[in-house]
């Protein structure tokens, strides 16, 4: 497990979240793209899935401890201002299936096809526990069969994506 530290003062600069429980991820020569690279807005460090295919049925969890984070944040696909036709090139998520780590509730939820930063709503979670990401569909590259997740964090408030 990696712990992220948030430097806002509502969250008293402590752990407020961390990942673990992939079940794949890329490795491509000295570069792993680890569900670690979720907590980063960093480009070109995406969470890429690492099984044959498009990744239908991979996962992770995220564990958090705030009570007022309503939404998870996503940046979709993968991010590169020098490589753009990397967003296209390779799959991104089109749903996934969000599970309460405690509870076992369970919601598919729509997720759009846009780098623009979003979010879903994760009400229907009891509000302290975590929760595994599936992927469950996805918009398929135009190249590569990876799946790739720029960003995702528990979030206090909505984004809708800019178009």
């Amino acid at each position: 497990k990696e712990s992220v530290f948030i430097s806002d003062t509502k969250r008293n600069f402590g752990i407020y979240y961390s990942y673990s429980n992939q079940t794949s991820c890329l490795e491509e020569g000295s570069k792993i793209y680890s569900v670690n690279n979720l907590s980063s807005i960093e480009l070109e460090t995406p969470w890429v899935e690492g099984t044959e295919g498009n990744g239908i049925g991979e996962s992770f969890s995220v564990d958090f401890k705030l009570k007022d984070d309503n939404y998870i944040l996503i940046i979709n696909g993968y991010i590169s201002f020098e490589k753009p036709y990397l967003y296209e090139q390779n799959s991104r998520i089109k749903k996934i299936k969000v599970t309460g780590l405690q509870s076992n509730k369970s919601l598919i939820l729509e997720v759009l096809d846009t780098p623009h930063p979003q979010t879903v709503d994760i009400l229907f979670l009891d509000k302290t526990e975590g929760f595994s990401v599936e992927i469950v569909d996805v918009y398929p590259g135009t190249k590569y069969e990876d799946t790739c997740i720029h960003y995702l964090a528990p979030y206090e408030n909505q984004v809708i994506p800019y178009e």
